[in-house]
């Protein structure tokens, strides 16, 4: 995961770098998640505290490296597709910026391809999510190409205000299936849930977020 931020995320201009940016966090995530693999290489054995912390630090990297790829690269229209292509980000009729080097391989920029998602807490210190292609109403589940829906949430008083935006959000989750029940603990009923959602494609790169969605708590 280091060759990918070296190969395709520093070298591109444009990306703040200072004190609390994102670019600032990912270097931080990438420092952690080194020192963790270094306690916990594959296929030496580690005790289970340190695999369960380099996994960990795996997945909240990987996070901080799809946000930043959705946010400067997949939908930066001063990128040409050549150039997504160029560092693996598959080009669709949904994700094209219409700008490349030959005529021949123009694309027309579509709709946004994020998911139509919902939630809803049926049960006391549960929320169960409902996700599926956007403009489909009988659409359930994972869409072809995708691998899973990507949901970051965070969890707020009743009355606080809404997150401005997914890197807001202190948790993720990972699903394959719609519905999709998170326990959240009981001791939350009352609390609102704050949400974003996004497809994770079968080579493991993020798309558009969909608008914040939010649900009480049970």
């Amino acid at each position: 995961m280091t060759e990918i931020q070296d190969s395709v995320i520093e070298p591109l201009t444009g990306i703040p770098t200072g004190t609390g940016s994102k670019m600032a966090a990912l270097l931080s995530l990438q420092s952690a998640y080194v020192a963790a693999y270094g306690n916990a290489p594959p296929h030496t054995h580690p005790g289970k505290a340190l695999v369960t912390a380099r996994d960990k630090a795996v997945r909240l990297f990987k996070s901080s490296i799809r946000s930043i790829t959705a946010q400067y690269i997949r939908n930066n229209d001063a990128l040409t597709d050549y150039q997504k292509e160029q560092i693996g980000l598959p080009i669709t009729a949904k994700t094209g910026t219409g700008k490349h080097t030959t005529s021949t391989s123009i694309i027309e920029r579509m709709a946004p391809d994020y998911p139509s998602v919902g939630a809803k807490s049926n049960s006391v210190g549960t929320v169960t999510f409902t996700f599926g292609e956007l403009g489909n109403a009988k659409s359930r589940g994972i869409p072809a190409g995708m691998h899973h829906c990507l949901i970051q949430f965070i969890i707020t008083a009743a009355n606080a205000a809404a997150p401005a935006g997914e890197d807001a959000c202190n948790k993720h989750l990972e699903a394959q299936k719609s519905p999709f029940t998170k326990d959240v603990s009981r001791e939350l009923s009352g609390q609102k849930l704050w949400g974003f959602a996004a497809w994770i494609d079968t080579r493991g790169v993020i798309h558009s977020w969909s608008p914040i969605f939010n649900c009480i708590i049970t």
